[in-house]
């Protein structure tokens, strides 16, 4: 696109460096119509001036004189223009060809700034450097972070298995958490009743039994009291 901009821009200067021959070849031609009008003109008042200042005699002599004017009046005329489209042709023919000249020189700088320039063209030549050590960097973090998955990796899973040994072993003491919270609160209940706790203080062998007895795990033949 800025090649393109900058051969509009040659190709506007040279148009406007023959401005002044194109006024040139248009004003000369205009010059020799002029010339000819004015010869015609001259030679009608010529001729006018004949027929006002016509005598009675020797009317011959007068005629061919007049005449004479007239006719030299007309050549100069029609002299002028044919000199004027006489010279402007040379001159046309050389603006054309200096033309043709310039333009084709610009098509050749053109295509050579397409075809040879741009493909060889580095805006900045430490872009090239500048990508392979953007590359390299990243094939190192690339790298590192594999190596980094592979060794945190096993730490993980150790982690993971021993959070599941945890669980299960915070679920197999769920049952005994329970089962000493309701000794709590049934010791509480006993506390609470005075004949209970002399009872107790007075035949401690009887606690143990009932004790051992609410330890034992149920057999076959018992039924549970609350479904």
């Amino acid at each position: 696109s800025i090649l393109n901009y900058q051969a509009d821009i040659d190709h506007n200067r040279m148009q406007s460096g023959y401005a002044l021959l194109n006024v040139f070849i248009w004003a000369i031609p205009i010059l020799g119509f002029i010339g000819t009008v004015f010869g015609i003109g001259q030679s009608v008042g010529e001729f006018s001036d004949f027929i006002r200042s016509t005598g009675g005699s020797d009317l011959n002599t007068q005629m061919r004189s007049a005449l004479g004017g007239v006719t030299s009046g007309l050549s100069v005329a029609f002299s002028t223009t044919f000199i004027a489209l006489v010279g402007v042709v040379p001159i046309m023919m050389l603006a054309s060809s200096l033309r043709k000249r310039e333009e084709d020189l610009l098509l050749s700088v053109e295509d050579y700034c397409l075809e040879d320039l741009l493909p060889n063209l580095h805006v900045r030549p430490g872009d090239e450097m500048l990508d392979d050590t953007v590359s390299e960097h990243l094939e190192q973090m690339a790298e590192f972070s594999e190596n980094w998955r592979k060794q945190v990796s096993p730490v993980l899973e150790s982690v993971e298995r021993h959070s599941k040994g945890f669980a299960a072993q915070v679920d197999g003491l769920q049952p005994l958490i329970q089962k000493f919270s309701e000794s709590l609160f049934e010791a509480k209940d006993k506390m609470s009743d005075p004949d209970q706790v002399v009872n107790v203080l007075e035949n401690p062998e009887e606690l143990k039994k009932k004790d051992k007895k609410d330890n034992e795990p149920p057999t076959e033949n018992s039924q549970p009291l609350k479904q």
